[in-house]
């Protein structure tokens, strides 16, 4: 299962700072030649015996689902966020009851703080935590527009700060990150005052949220992925509707926390971007997997239904959406990147099977292959070390945090 691995030189990065990334076909052409250059070995999805393979598995639950502890104080309503502090703990943030809680590596709750509001030390729909420089917690408080800062302490956590966002793109679940010189990196869309496009950008601001510096995400063809947008009138002017294919194509995304990296990639294709804090590609790996495995019937049947809702929610025949559900799933399901700077390359597996996920190193080795249990997301938890935490959902839809063991 080696990978192909290919470092990009100067020439190309100067090529990517004079075209504009709104030519996306172009310059995603010119990475296909890139990548018709590189020497790629035994790229099949067969398992290497040179790369480690390590299984997680669960050793312990905090809250209501999965044989967790129910007590109310250990209850989550939506976990949008993990994190791991300095000192070993974890803090998760609960985006429906607008609070973070700290909890201890055997489970037990330190404390928590936060209510819903617009004051100090309030949120409104919060997420994404991380660790900024001098170990405070930060936390995305997109009802608010803003990202908050907290010194924490053995029983408590004090306000220390915020930053305006510097974009109307609130709503916007992304990992909150820091470059070099310890500057927030604030992630969100915004309308280009030329072209009036619609383009994501990585925005490197100071503590009064003055933009310092910025990079833009690409912009992938409209055909890259299967997306239906519809127009209709509203009060205020139009409002576009987004529709997109059940187990059909995305664009992925992850952010790192070390050197303020990035990695992009199609979803239907495993060829993923690994970029530097200013955009500069410096290395793509890639693997042959053509496609993912065949969904099964209880995932056509659920494919089916979405289908239904879109057309209802469209006002239209489901035969006009322009796509049906898909035999297959894409090769990939996501990237993230861990504490430590490693990017997991997770892939579609089958209905019910384990996750898998290739990892790779900071320098772009792959260091091992990891499964973990189907209903359990590693990308909304946190990895750091050999300490792995996720996110179970049960099948009524209770969110549990997991630890897991063997990394």
């Amino acid at each position: 299962m080696s990978a192909s691995l290919c470092r990009m030189t100067d020439p190309v990065h100067a090529h990517e700072r004079r075209t504009p990334w709104s030519s996306s076909a172009s310059v995603l052409a010119g990475l296909a030649v890139i990548l018709a250059g590189c020497t790629t070995a035994d790229n099949d999805a067969t398992e290497d015996p040179d790369v480690p393979h390590t299984t997680l598995s669960v050793d312990h639950y905090i809250g209501g689902g999965g044989g967790g502890d129910a007590e109310p104080e250990h209850e989550f309503g939506a976990i949008s966020g993990v994190t791991l502090l300095d000192n070993g703990r974890i803090a998760v943030v609960d985006r429906m009851n607008h609070l973070v809680r700290v909890h201890e590596r055997d489970g037990t709750l330190a404390f928590s703080f936060g209510r819903n509001g617009a004051g100090p030390g309030e949120f409104d729909g919060p997420c994404c935590p991380a660790v900024g420089p001098g170990g405070r917690l930060w936390v995305r408080d997109g009802g608010n527009a803003r990202y908050t800062a907290f010194a924490t302490h053995a029983d408590r956590a004090d306000h220390a700060g915020q930053i305006r966002m510097s974009h109307q793109d609130v709503n916007r679940w992304a990992p909150l990150t820091f470059d070099d010189d310890g500057r927030l990196i604030d992630i969100g869309a915004r309308s280009e005052p030329q072209s009036g496009m619609i383009r994501v950008y990585r925005m490197h601001v100071d503590s009064a949220g003055g933009v310092l510096s910025e990079t833009p995400l690409h912009t992938v063809p409209d055909d890259s992925t299967s997306v239906r947008k519809v127009r209709r009138d509203s009060p205020g002017g139009t409002t576009t509707l987004f529709g997109y294919q059940p187990y059909g194509p995305v664009e992925l995304t992850a952010h790192s926390p070390k050197r303020a990296e990035f990695a992009h990639a199609l979803s239907r294709r495993y060829a993923v971007e690994w970029r530097a804090a200013d955009g500069a590609l410096i290395r793509a790996i890639t693997r042959n997997i053509p496609h993912g495995p065949a969904l099964s019937a209880r995932e056509d049947s659920v494919g089916g239904a979405r289908l239904d809702q879109l057309a209802v929610r469209f006002d239209m025949p489901r035969r006009q959406l322009g796509f049906d559900v898909p035999a297959r799933k894409p090769p990939l399901r996501s990237l993230f990147f861990d504490s430590d700077g490693r990017l997991w390359v997770e892939l579609a597996v089958g209905d019910g099977e384990d996750r898998r996920a290739d990892v790779y190193d900071s320098d772009g080795t792959l260091l091992r292959t990891v499964s973990w249990p189907a209903a359990i997301s590693l990308s909304d938890g946190a990895v750091r070390g050999t300490d792995a935490w996720g996110v179970a959902t049960d099948a009524l839809g209770v969110m549990s945090l997991v630890r897991l063991t063997g990394l």
